[in-house]
């Protein structure tokens, strides 16, 4: 696990597992996303953050960008679209969860 990648402001039934869990198995997709903006420009980088809600079948229903530097509009919106279609667990009591990663 990277250790650059955390999660913060956990709210409701989801635990930091079940995040780190699910976004490992987004990474071939988010790698693409990177691949895909380099094709336009040599070097990209920076850090990004993303608030999440989930909804108590662990659908994405609110992805939003907290903060980037990388200055890329097309990688972010491949990033926010991959984010959106991420599938989590169902939280316990099948209750929202909220969550940055």
């Amino acid at each position: 696990r990277d250790a650059r990648v955390s999660v913060s402001g956990l709210k409701g039934t989801l635990n930091r597992d079940d995040v780190h869990q699910t976004m490992d198995t987004r990474k071939r997709a988010l790698n693409s996303c990177v691949q895909q903006a380099r094709r336009g420009a040599e070097f990209v980088s920076g850090p990004l953050q993303f608030a999440f809600k989930v909804d108590g079948q662990g659908h994405v229903i609110q992805v939003r960008p907290l903060g980037s530097s990388i200055g890329h509009f097309g990688l972010e919106q491949c990033i926010v679209q991959v984010l959106t279609e991420t599938q989590f667990p169902s939280p316990s009591g099948r209750a929202t969860a909220e969550f940055t990663w």
